[in-house]
């Protein structure tokens, strides 16, 4: 199995750029996180238990071609975890690459969905103020959106980030994000890097 590392700063794009893949290739582990009531804020979860739920993921996954790990690997001993995993051969690391101050404007003004969709003001309005495009229900401030949190949140991603860059700098692609137009030019970065990513150069960008 080829895997793909999908890295960055909160709301630098990781979510937006994974739901143009189909959703039975992306493995994300925040999400993996909250479906088990792991997650409280930026206070982390071990290891072991991370490792865990990846191993039966990817077991579940295991006939596709490719998949995207979104929000893993997170430590040294993560990467020394899946750099040892025989059957997954490390395809590309790609770092979406976001400013302190953008981060903080785009989590202090995001709101999101039950059904999992994300917006925020002019990379990814809502159609409706305060209501979801996708199903119509009211929208909200996820909890780990306080930007107490979010600097805690960064201040993880700062002390992450050399280490990840150090491990991976072989097959690093870094991506910037801090643009308007960064989900375009994301897309045809990746559509020009990879085979199973060439869809992606005449991919539109949806509201989700």
């Amino acid at each position: 199995m080829q895997v793909y590392m999908l890295y960055g700063a909160p709301t630098s794009g990781k979510g937006t750029i994974c739901k143009l893949f189909p959703s039975n290739h992306i493995v994300s582990m925040g999400n993996l996180l909250r479906q088990q009531q792991l997650v409280d804020g930026a206070n982390m979860v071990s290891s072991e238990v991370v490792n865990k739920l990846l191993l039966e993921e990817l077991k579940e996954k295991q006939h596709l071609p490719f998949v995207i790990l979104d929000g893993y690997p997170r430590t040294v001993d993560q990467i020394e975890f899946i750099k040892n995993q025989s059957n997954i051969h490390l395809k590309r690391f790609i770092h979406l690459s976001c400013n302190d101050e953008t981060v903080l404007y785009r989590t202090s003004l995001r709101e999101v969905c039950l059904c999992g969709a994300s917006y925020m003001p002019v990379l990814k309005p809502s159609k409706i103020s305060g209501i979801c495009d996708l199903c119509g229900q009211q929208l909200f401030r996820r909890n780990d959106d306080d930007l107490t949190q979010v600097k805690k949140r960064l201040e993880i991603y700062h002390a992450e980030t050399p280490k990840m860059i150090s491990a991976f700098k072989d097959i690093c692609l870094q991506i910037d994000m801090n643009e308007n137009d960064c989900f375009q030019n994301a897309c045809k970065i990746l559509a020009s890097s990879e085979r199973h990513f060439e869809f992606l150069k005449d991919k539109e960008i949806i509201r989700t």
